[in-house]
């Protein structure tokens, strides 16, 4: 347990807004290029549904249209081939839903209107071969989208903890690899090493004279080595047009059961 603390400074700094958004384009090309979707809307739509369920639609679809509920999307819940996602910077995660959506409206369950749970459309309703396909990019999906949320969360605290570039660069020198070149410009002319923030650092209990500050455990070069992995590995990777192909389907997730 940390001992008394300094009072919380906030950050005053140009550059946040410019490397928050090269975080964000960086982690997304790398989520889309390492988790490219191998299925589209469409193969789920078309499997999810039995020859008579099938047939119903078509028959509803040719006599009375108006009946039918259309959107672009469905929701599915996740009721079969379960798994746990581990990642170094965050808890365990389990799927809960898989959603997609279509090119255009389509006949759907009105689900949010069921009020019993048992009439809610499961993904155990595909084909193994399916299932398989989907299962297999759905355990780097959620990893890569864990890993996304959580630097981007840090990258944000981190500004929040600093006041200057300078002690950004002192507390985690990686990051600054985001910067605008006129940015690291600066950081490069800098004759003296900045000093630690307060907001990361804590005092022992019998430190009375806050003689000896000690830097917080979770911005510790150990502590950043994971986050620092993937930094590296997004910077590494090419920049990449966005492919709207591949936000049409995700899959949401939760804590996992303890």
């Amino acid at each position: 347990m940390y001992g008394r603390r300094r009072h919380n400074q906030n950050v005053r700094d140009y550059s946040k807004d410019q490397v928050l958004q090269r975080v964000s384009e960086k982690l997304a090309t790398r989520h889309q290029l390492l988790a490219p979707c191998p299925f589209k809307p469409t193969d789920v739509y078309r499997y999810c549904w039995t020859k008579e369920e099938r047939a119903a639609i078509r028959l509803l679809k040719e006599r009375m249209p108006t009946i039918l509920h259309r959107d672009d999307d469905m929701t599915l819940q996740w009721d079969t081939r379960p798994f746990i996602v581990r990642t170094e910077i965050a808890p365990d995660q389990v799927p809960l839903t898989l959603y997609v959506k279509f090119p255009k409206a389509i006949p759907v369950p009105q689900t949010e209107t069921w009020r019993d749970g048992k009439d809610h459309v499961h993904l155990s309703r595909l084909p193994d071969h399916l299932l398989d396909t989907i299962e297999e990019w759905a355990k780097r999906w959620v990893k890569l989208q864990v890993e996304t949320t959580e630097v981007y969360s840090k990258v944000d605290r981190v500004f929040t903890a600093c006041n200057t570039m300078g002690q950004i660069h002192r507390l985690w020198p990686n990051l600054c690899s985001f910067l605008p070149e006129r940015g690291q410009e600066v950081l490069r002319k800098m004759k003296v090493k900045s000093k630690l923030p307060e907001a990361v650092l804590h005092y022992a209990d019998d430190d009375e004279e806050n003689e000896r500050p000690l830097l917080d455990l979770e911005w510790r070069p150990e502590a950043l080595r994971p986050y620092d992995a993937i930094i590296t590995e997004a910077l590494l990777l090419p920049d990449v047009e966005s492919d709207e192909d591949d936000w049409k389907v995700r899959v949401t997730y939760g804590p996992a059961p303890t």
